[in-house]
């Protein structure tokens, strides 16, 4: 896979390629097949990955569904609406909430929420999922 490294912070490389800088070549794993290598089974996992969150919720679907960790997910909240069908559908049976916000919400209100940011001119936010009991 190409990786894009930023050539003026690493905070901002990513797989994406709207991310400019010098692309290098690297091999890739998904979560699903780390976990299922090492059997290290996660209960907190943080994600910021500069606009590939997607790629990490389709290579995480087995185990966030089986394992059920809480997720914290730095979102672009515009990519999250062009995607938000994976969304709700990858955090099916987990509740949100954006970091900083005091109450859980069902996930179905996620895409309200994402353009509610986007109109307060919040672009990306880290959410908070929490699998339901």
């Amino acid at each position: 896979a190409q990786f894009f490294i930023d050539p003026l912070s690493n905070g901002g490389s990513s797989l994406v390629r709207d991310h400019y800088g010098k692309p290098i070549e690297i091999d890739l794993i998904t979560m699903d097949q780390y976990i299922e290598s090492t059997q290290q089974i996660p209960s907190l996992i943080k994600v910021d990955v500069e606009g590939a969150e997607e790629y990490v919720l389709k290579g995480g679907a087995i185990s966030i569904q089986k394992y059920r960790p809480i997720m914290i997910i730095e979102a672009d909240n515009q990519k999250l609406l062009e995607n938000l069908e994976l969304w709700v559908k990858s955090f099916e049976g987990y509740n949100f909430r954006p970091v900083g916000s005091r109450s859980l919400s069902e996930i179905k209100l996620l895409g309200d929420v994402a353009q509610s940011m986007i109109d307060n001119k919040k672009m990306t936010i880290d959410y908070l999922f929490v699998p339901k009991k």
